[in-house]
């Protein structure tokens, strides 16, 4: 009577085997790979030889990616390779400005401390003097203008968490089993604070002027109805951009199948003159979203609408250069600079579009945080209260003069 083998296979991807194999005739499957020379073995926990086949296919794959890109797993992990592995694994799920935001700072980090430096080892003081060299300028983006001007505390503590993010990704991202980092050596590090953050707001006087230019500047009409909408939405400059002429929603019928697929109650239609629809894939957190708007600034958008002939996807804000694509945020803080020239209203420092979001919020102040969160499009009440919606003069004077 012949005795049972035992299963075993060896499978191969881009040159990387892993072995998978019983260890007596019908017991638990294990896996085995060597790495750097040394046999590293596992059980899979079931007898599943299909599924043994694809998880052993699937980090062979995974490990020859890796030792491409110069990291041997239990090897420490560089800056270099955090770098690499982290936009080719996350990279793809990560929106276009978000892709760039993590290259950039990712790049700063590599630049400054090394390709080579080991991630784990990253420490207050690495991060101290990395806070120096870009408040001096001696450290700057590829793209960043101010050549002799640094960076200041907000700019350095989003750069800060940036890495950590990354750092923290690492943690999760396992290799043969273990994650590529043991722990966020980001944690526990101190970020630099702005004792007085610069957040400017956008004056009622100030806009008036700039509404005055604006058609002088840009006859089409579009910096006109991008500075009304701004003023009466509150809504970031980069969601506004990318509007298109189905987002404007003018009638019950239109608003409420948007309304269900926010989540919201379709009899909101019922209540609102018009809306707009705020797509996920223009917002800073991936939100679809509506709010409504008022008769005045649905007429202005409606008339707008009419006299540049968009219908359907057409964008309604669009490069001069080139109808098709949708007006870039450098392009809107140009016009809006050669409004201020044209007005001539004086440079203010870091106001730009984001100032109309703050005087939007802070004229709304008195009303119900709730309604001002769904309309202005806030899903942090923290950031609604500490960075948008900011005290005013005759507010202040108020709170002193209450008895």
């Amino acid at each position: 009577m012949s005795r049972r083998r035992s299963w075993s296979l060896i499978v191969e991807e881009m040159g990387q085997q892993v072995r998978v194999y019983e260890r007596s005739p019908g017991s638990v499957l294990y896996r085995s790979v060597t790495i750097d020379g040394r046999k590293d073995r596992k059980s899979l926990g079931h007898r599943d030889r299909k599924l043994a086949e694809q998880q052993a296919r699937a980090l062979a794959r995974e490990l020859a990616e890796l030792q491409l890109k110069g990291h041997a797993p239990g090897a420490p992990v560089t800056l270099g390779q955090l770098r690499k592995l982290y936009l080719h694994h996350r990279g793809p799920l990560l929106k276009p400005e978000r892709l760039g935001n993590v290259s950039r700072t990712l790049d700063l980090w590599t630049d400054h401390l090394g390709a080579g430096f080991p991630v784990e080892d990253i420490s207050q003081h690495h991060f101290d003097t990395y806070r120096h060299a870009r408040e001096t300028g001696n450290l700057m983006a590829p793209d960043q203008r101010r050549a002799k001007e640094g960076v200041g505390a907000g700019s350095i503590r989003n750069e800060l968490g940036i890495l950590s993010t990354v750092c923290r990704w690492a943690t999760a991202f396992r290799v043969n089993g273990r994650p590529l980092l043991n722990s966020n050596p980001t944690t526990g590090i101190k970020p630099p604070q702005e004792k007085n953050p610069t957040r400017p707001r956008m004056s009622e006087d100030r806009y008036q002027a700039l509404l005055e230019v604006a058609n002088d500047v840009d006859p089409s009409g579009g910096l006109y109805t991008l500075l009304e909408l701004a003023w009466h939405t509150g809504r970031r400059i980069n969601a506004m951009l990318h509007l298109r002429a189905s987002d404007v929603l003018t009638t019950p019928e239109a608003m409420r199948p948007i309304l269900a697929s926010c989540g919201h109650d379709e009899a909101d239609a019922d209540h609102w003159p018009a809306a707009l629809h705020w797509r996920p894939e223009y917002d800073k957190k991936g939100y679809r979203d509506v709010s409504p708007i008022s008769e005045k600034m649905r007429d202005t958008l409606v008339a707008y609408i009419q006299r540049r002939g968009v219908i359907g996807e057409g964008w309604l804000f669009t490069m001069a250069a080139d109808p098709s694509r949708p007006m870039t945020k450098h392009a809107a803080r140009y016009w809006l600079r050669k409004a201020e020239t044209a007005a001539g209203l004086p440079r203010v420092k870091r106001l730009g579009w984001h100032g109309f979001r703050r005087a939007w919020a802070t004229r709304r102040k008195n009303l119900p945080l709730a309604d001002v969160m769904r309309a202005g499009g806030w899903r942090d009440v923290t950031a609604l209260q500490s960075a948008y919606s900011q005290s005013d003069a005759r507010t202040t004077l108020k709170v002193v003069e209450h008895a």
